[in-house]
């Protein structure tokens, strides 16, 4: 996977508070703080990997629906875990699942396309 070299992403710095807030369950104002915060972190890391807008988007929504399952088992630490080293896995896994869609598509079509011939 590729790695983010923005210095616009490398300065987000995690504010404990929101991670807090996240965890403790729906807090919609802090849910936009997060898409505001790391929304376009995400995206750009999803685009450098070689996912279309649309893919890119979908890496989003992922990634948020699995921070949200998984934020609570997160122990923030920076000495052991940076939040956004720990956000990046998380869209990884979901840029990888782009990926096999894609190729569970083009093959979809071939055969569709073997069919009608």
């Amino acid at each position: 996977m590729t790695s983010v070299h923005s210095g616009e992403h490398s300065s987000i710095q995690t504010r404990p508070s929101l991670l807090n807030r996240l965890k403790s369950g729906d807090d919609d104002a802090s849910w936009q703080e997060f898409y505001r915060v790391y929304g376009k972190l995400v995206r750009d890391f999803a685009i450098q990997a070689g996912l279309t807008d649309t893919e890119a988007d979908e890496v989003v929504q992922e990634t948020a629906i699995a921070t949200a399952r998984n934020l609570p088992e997160f122990r923030y630490d920076p000495k052991v875990c940076r939040f956004k080293t720990w956000l990046l896995n998380q869209a990884s896994w979901r840029i990888k699942d782009q990926f096999k869609k894609r190729q569970v598509g083009v093959h979809a079509s071939a055969c569709s396309g073997q069919a009608e011939a």
